[in-house]
């Protein structure tokens, strides 16, 4: 039929699209953790904090908890006795995810141990690794900030400055023009010294935010795209529909009627075409621009606005879009 020609038309459309968004970043599937020493709650609160945690690296589309097992469950695949690497694997690329992350949580004494480790699902090859002890489960969900930081190849280390001892000196009395110089020197000095943060503070106030631009961008050309075939609906295929199906209702008797129902079916299905393609090209380039215009509101501080779309498979596939600023 012809829809299945323009499902796939719509299918090249998106595809030709979503490597702007994704571009730079892997998508991620952080899997449940082998461990006796928890509750499967709160294991299952651990792996969706670490996911949120790695998500907020900006170098990751991590796949939620919720929206994992949806997938799974619709491909009715069981994750109950999955233990082992290769099963793990095999879950990566079903849910279509590059890397995943699977984990052991053990308790030894009053401590807790964690060993995290990072897979590249077609080659089972280690990308990064984190290995943490701590005193109890309060401790261990304030570590995982660091936990997704060392994935991510970015680990957050802590600057101690030490406390230099006062210097005690004699000064001798000055007069009050010498003090009033050293007072001129002292505020340009100042001023010397916080000039470079004004223009820094400047600089990232007027820094380009890509992706804003890009939603932006592949919004405006989504509109365009369902803008056309909306219009080729109303202008051509929808009249020459109606003049088809006239020409076969009023046909009198000794007509080519097998020629008026073919012409009445081509015309039927360009008009479906135009109209399915047209309505979820502007759906979806509406959503975009929706999503850069809330992206370039917070322009103000580009580093903590964040996008990412991911693929949803199963009886009901689609496009998840996730912001957070």
């Amino acid at each position: 039929m012809k829809y299945k020609k323009a499902v796939w038309i719509l299918v090249l459309f998106i595809a030709l699209i979503t490597p702007g968004f994704v571009f730079g970043q892997d998508t991620l599937a952080v899997l449940d953790f082998t461990t006796e020493a928890v509750s499967r709650t709160e294991m299952k609160a651990i792996v969706e904090y670490l996911s949120a945690e790695l998500f907020n690296t900006g170098k990751f589309i991590v796949i939620d908890v919720s929206q994992r097992e949806t997938i799974l469950n619709e491909m009715e695949f069981s994750m109950s006795g999955c233990t082992d690497e290769s099963c793990a694997l095999e879950i990566g690329k079903l849910l279509s995810a590059e890397t995943i992350v699977t984990g052991t949580l053990s308790k030894i004494g009053s401590r807790y141990l964690m060993s995290v480790k990072m897979l590249e699902t077609e080659t089972s090859k280690t990308l990064a690794t984190s290995n943490g002890k701590y005193g109890d489960l309060d401790e261990l969900i304030d570590g995982l900030e660091n936990v997704a930081a060392e994935l991510a190849g970015n680990p957050i280390t802590e600057t101690v400055v030490e406390a230099q001892p006062e210097k005690t000196e004699t000064v001798a009395e000055s007069s009050s023009s010498e003090k009033s110089g050293n007072d001129n020197i002292a505020a340009e000095a100042g001023n010397e010294s916080a000039a470079p943060a004004e223009k820094t503070a400047a600089a990232d106030k007027g820094g380009v935010d890509i992706p804003a631009i890009i939603c932006t961008s592949a919004g405006a050309a989504g509109l365009g795209v369902g803008g056309y075939f909306i219009y080729n609906l109303f202008a051509n295929t929808l009249p020459a529909f109606n003049t088809a199906n006239t020409a076969y209702d009023s046909a009198s008797y000794g007509s080519d009627f097998d020629a008026l129902f073919t012409a009445l079916e081509t015309s039927r299905d360009a008009a479906f075409n135009d109209f399915l393609i047209g309505s979820i090209a502007a759906g979806a380039g509406a959503v975009l621009t929706t999503v850069g215009i809330i992206l370039f509101a917070n322009d103000s501080a580009p580093e903590t606005s964040n996008v990412a779309f991911s693929p949803v498979v199963g009886k009901n596939p689609g496009l998840l879009v996730r912001v957070s600023y």
